[in-house]
């Protein structure tokens, strides 16, 4: 009896640790995600853009791979999952659309981030569409001049 009890309370201890493991990986990624957005956003020149574009796209890369071979805990994949996708649609949405593709295009270096597009081609066409649709529409005002 002593001893089923011991077991049932080893059983919620390591679904407990699960839990909080999970949750660490989720924050340790959000975190770093956050942090190459932020780099990327604030490159002053076009030299440090491109180092930096590809610095992401590396990240992208060992994420894509921990993605693609499970390495990921169950809740933080679904996660990065969403986050991904959402990278890969804004990043082909923007001034680096041309520069991701022959990344993508060129070598075998960037192989998972290219399977991982691959394998969510829906799910990206989806989240491009939201971004298009959610981004305001600039009209050419006329300028005033008071004369």
């Amino acid at each position: 009896m002593i001893s089923a009890g011991a077991l049932i309370f080893n059983a919620l201890n390591v679904g407990a640790s699960a839990k909080s493991k999970d949750l660490e990986w989720l924050f340790r990624y959000l975190a770093d995600m956050r942090g190459m957005e932020g780099k990327l956003l604030s490159s002053a020149t076009e030299s440090e853009r491109q180092s930096t574009f590809v610095e992401f796209a590396n990240y992208l890369e060992v994420c894509c791979y921990a993605h693609n071979k499970s390495l990921f805990p169950k809740l933080t994949k679904a996660m990065v999952t969403d986050n991904l996708v959402n990278s890969i649609a804004i990043i082909e949405n923007s001034t680096y659309a041309a520069s991701f593709e022959r990344l993508l295009t060129s070598s075998q270096t960037f192989d998972s981030l290219a399977t991982f597009r691959r394998r969510h081609r829906k799910p990206i066409s989806h989240a491009q569409l939201a971004i298009k649709s959610a981004a305001p529409e600039i009209e050419d005002v006329p300028s005033r001049s008071d004369a």
